[in-house]
């Protein structure tokens, strides 16, 4: 959201930011003769972590507030072309492009939203050091990321004004060269003695076992590595070397580097039986599954005895599940409901229907490239980037919960998007193969950099990635049909939050023809109506039944102002007529009564009929009216009259219903999926079956369960056995208030 005065103590706070931040640009350039010496910014620091260990022991918990202030690409300059320089020469808010600076920390980092060090140059001068985007604590210790003695060259320095003094902020973690203790720019004074001279490669080799087996697979890599780039290992040796690195890439996500190591051996035929099955586990953490089954076959054709082919063959059996989900959209639901308790769900995404085009006046959308039917599986995919957080707080398994505030934006999200830009960045680093899929998506007018430095390594913008993130996370449940009763059940407010490109090139529509919902990372997109090829597909990004806050918040969070039919039939109508047309809405939200001759003055005010432009204020009265009527007064003649002027005022085309002798109910054409749909088709079923009319209340059910398919749940197999329970909780506790 854009922040506002109405969102009091953000808006506050943003506007306090806002200003540090003119004054900080007031002093671009500066030197500072006032910076903190070595010895005082160590005990400040020190300080600051032994006040976390006391909040943490005492229980408390912070929301943290992740401040975006000015950009500032990341370097894209080879370290060798760049010219020294040290702290006392460093400027205020200035990227010293052109220059480089060697640092060593000289003490424990703390974590809040950067990892927080003391850092000194070869002079002994000191400066706080701020390094952002890195893993969360629970699956790499800060300790392990800046220990103290690190030593490191810091590509075009950032330096500026802190809350506490001036610091060294690193927002773009590529800038950073990590140099171990043998590296020529290393001061003689800062090497170590204990360094790689006088070690084997047999001996580098059980230190990165023995690393392996503790779970420090970070520090068994740079053992692999050292082993293998010694210049004392043979071919033999260096393959092995390779297949434990290979592994260790595996356990930290790093499938790039894995199926790198894996293919150390050029040719397929002399490859090892673990090479060939940590190739293909590579491969499926990378979702090419195709390929991945490709290398299983071959290793239980060459190794048909080995280990590594038996468990080979166990992999199979999840290899081909995911290639079958990927063809035919075809998922056990039940097991994805089982998984989605335990985080990240392991499925592939399915998107065969659909395709990316370029459209007129909007960039890019999703289109059909086949005819579907209402209910229709368009799309199930994997989130790139999914994150967690829970009010109590789970800091083993969630994200932080706080607020992104972006000061040059002037936006404000609640809720975990701070968290999804380092984590995509850290899966862009690990594994540049499925960046372009990112990458590709949406972000506004933000001008990135290069993708490649001097030297062709990949470089990570992280302010293009906030901006991504900005335009395209979604909020959502961790499961759809169940959240209302695990909030309750919980008792606590939890939310989640994923980011998933091929979605995000869906566009708005507030007559959308398509519905999403969740379960865990999985985003599931069904066809709310038959839709032919080639017709592009959309979605509500905000609440279509307020009209008051669409429009402000399409403009604010996205930058454009919604054109489809119903928004234009809004802005094309006279005040006269829509202050004619709320006198009735009024008269129904009031007495919750109207007769014929009302509602065909009501629709005298309005042009096309509903089933061509719905009528959402009409809808929400009738709703109302409905849901009155059916618990307290019970007049079942009047909920049947207001629930199918609801349905018709979303554009459904219902024919053959009399409210009196009953009929036969035939849905020529489907309105707009708002969250309230099941409720109406089961009101619908409950009065038929209330009066005896039980071929109608039949009838009813196939809808509602098409609505629980497309709106509640995304999949019907839980539908007979969770209908009842969590319809109608939804059901009786869903009366809007009014607006």
């Amino acid at each position: 959201m854009a922040a506002s005065s109405g969102d009091s103590r953000l808006f506050e706070f943003l506007e306090q930011q806002k200003s540090k931040l003119e004054e900080s640009r007031k002093r671009t350039g500066e030197i500072p003769r006032d910076r903190d010496s070595r010895q005082t910014l160590i005990g400040l620091h020190l300080a600051q972590d032994e006040l976390m260990k006391e909040d943490k022991a005492a229980g408390k918990q912070k929301r943290l507030f992740t401040i975006i202030g000015d950009p500032y690409l990341p370097s894209a300059a080879c370290h060798e072309n760049l010219k020294k320089i040290l702290i006392r020469d460093l400027q205020l808010e200035t990227h010293h492009r052109g220059r480089y600076i060697l640092l060593r920390c000289v003490v424990l980092p703390i974590r809040q939203n950067a990892i927080i060090s003391v850092v000194e140059d070869e002079t002994g001068d000191a400066s706080t050091f701020s390094l952002y985007q890195q893993e969360p604590e629970h699956i790499r210790p800060a300790a392990d990321i800046l220990n103290e003695s690190t030593v490191l060259l810091l590509k075009e320095p950032y330096f500026k004004v802190t809350a506490g003094g001036y610091g060294l902020r690193v927002d773009h973690p590529t800038d950073v060269v990590w140099l171990v203790d043998h590296h020529p720019k290393v001061p003689n004074a800062w090497r170590k003695s204990h360094g790689l001279v006088g070690k084997t490669v047999e001996e580098l080799k059980t230190e990165g076992n023995s690393c392996f087996l503790s779970g420090n697979y970070a520090e068994a890599i740079k053992k692999y590595s050292q082993a293998s780039s010694s210049g004392l290992i043979t071919p033999e040796e260096d393959e092995i070397i390779h297949n434990n690195r290979a592994l260790c890439h595996l356990k930290v996500g790093k499938y790039d580097a894995a199926l790198k190591d894996a293919s150390f051996i050029v040719n397929h035929n002399a490859r090892s039986d673990k090479a060939h099955y940590r190739g293909a586990l590579a491969l499926y953490g990378l979702g090419n599954f195709e390929e991945s089954m490709t290398w299983l076959n071959r290793l239980i054709e060459k190794f048909p005895e080995s280990v590594a082919a038996k468990q080979g063959r166990q992999e199979m059996e999840r290899v081909k599940l995911r290639i079958e989900e990927q063809k035919t959209g075809k998922y056990n639901w039940k097991k994805m409901y089982r998984y989605a308790k335990l985080g990240p769900v392991d499925f592939a995404t399915y998107d065969t229907p659909v395709e990316v085009r370029q459209v007129e006046g909007k960039g890019r959308g999703l289109f059909t490239n086949k005819s579907v039917k209402c209910g229709d599986l368009l799309a199930c995919e994997k989130a790139f980037s999914y994150v967690c957080a829970s009010e109590k707080g789970f800091p083993e398994t969630s994200a932080a919960f706080g607020a992104l505030i972006n000061l040059t934006t002037n936006r404000v999200k609640i809720g975990t998007d701070a968290a999804h830009i380092s984590n995509v960045y850290q899966k862009l680093i690990d594994n540049p193969s499925r960046a372009h899929s990112f990458l590709d998506s949406y972000h506004g007018t933000y001008e990135p950099g290069p993708e490649r430095n001097e030297d062709g390594a990949s470089i990570i913008d992280s302010f293009l990635i906030e901006r991504i993130v900005s335009f395209n996370a979604f909020g959502c449940p961790v499961t759809s049909k169940n959240q209302e009763l695990s909030r309750k059940q919980a008792g606590e407010v939890s939310t989640s939050s994923g980011v998933w490109p091929l979605a995000a090139y869906i566009n708005h529509s507030c007559i959308a023809n398509c519905a999403r919902t969740f379960i865990g990372d999985m985003m599931i997109m069904r066809a709310t109506q038959d839709i032919p090829g080639n017709i592009e597909i959309t979605w509500c990004y905000h609440d279509p039944t307020n009209r008051v806050d669409l429009q402000k918040s399409l403009l604010e969070n996205w930058g454009f102002k919604c054109t489809c039919p119903v928004c234009t039939e809004e802005g094309s109508t006279g005040k006269d007529i829509t202050a004619q047309r709320n006198k009735y809405i009024a008269i129904l939200n009031s007495t919750h009564k109207a007769e014929d001759v009302l509602f065909g003055q009501l629709n005298q005010l309005y042009r096309p009929p509903a089933k061509e432009v719905p009528r959402f204020e009409v809808f929400l009265a009738c709703y109302k009216a409905a849901m009155y009527w059916l618990l307290s007064d019970f007049n079942l003649t009047l909920v049947l009259r207001f629930t199918k002027k609801a349905l018709e005022a979303l554009g459904f085309e219902i024919e053959g219903i009399n409210e009196s002798s009953g009929g036969k109910l035939v849905v020529r054409k489907q309105g707009v999926p708002v969250p309230e749909l099941p409720r109406l088709w089961q009101i619908l079923m409950m009065t038929w079956n209330a009066k005896g009319q039980f071929k109608l209340a039949e009838a009813a059910k196939k809808h509602l369960k098409m609505a629980y398919l497309i709106v509640v749940a995304g999949e019907d197999e839980t539908f007979k056995e969770d209908y009842d329970l969590t319809i109608k909780n939804a059901f009786l506790g869903g009366v809007r208030k009014n607006r």
